[in-house]
């Protein structure tokens, strides 16, 4: 298998729902759906340099990185009732989602494995979701979702692990 294949294995991408703002749940065994072909992305966003430099020197006195910020982005094709209550809240009546009156994103910790075996863990972050529901023959209606990485305060706010299947 190539280094450059990554894909997601069977179990897509797990979440577990923070109880209030500090409270981190126990198992990531919540899906929003399967993954929708070719929407799965993370990515850090690009940093930003702090440099002091000074008249005397060539060199710069200080230097400082501020890192970017990690997100998960992802769609699922669950667009029912079910899915939309994990998301937006609000309440399901004969069958129907109705949403909230005002709309709270979720915290989450998230987790999946590639089919290289690499695992990865974003211990918490925000979970924001648009629907995107184009009426079309040619066009499913997504979810989509778009995790961004939290601090935890703490060292291991994102885990990646080595992989597990060899080449």
């Amino acid at each position: 298998m190539s280094k450059k294949v990554i894909g997601l294995d069977e179990n897509g991408i797990k979440l577990g729902f923070y109880t209030d703002e500090t409270t981190a749940p126990a198992t990531c065994d919540v899906s929003l759906g399967k993954v929708y072909l070719g929407t799965a992305v993370m990515e850090e966003a690009a940093g930003e340099e702090i440099v002091c430099e000074c008249e005397e020197s060539d060199d710069p006195e200080d230097y400082d990185y501020i890192k970017g910020q990690t997100i998960l982005s992802y769609s699922t094709t669950n667009l029912d009732a079910d899915s939309c209550k994990k998301v937006y809240g609000g309440e399901i009546v004969g069958g129907m989602w109705k949403e909230p009156v005002k709309y709270e994103p979720k915290i989450v910790k998230a987790q999946f494995t590639t089919k290289r075996g690499i695992k990865v863990v974003i211990e918490k972050g925000r979970l924001i979701t648009r629907m995107n529901m184009k009426l079309s023959k040619k066009e499913y209606a997504v979810l989509e979702h778009k995790i961004i990485k939290l601090s935890t305060g703490t060292a291991g706010a994102l885990q990646i692990g080595t992989p597990v299947i060899s080449e």
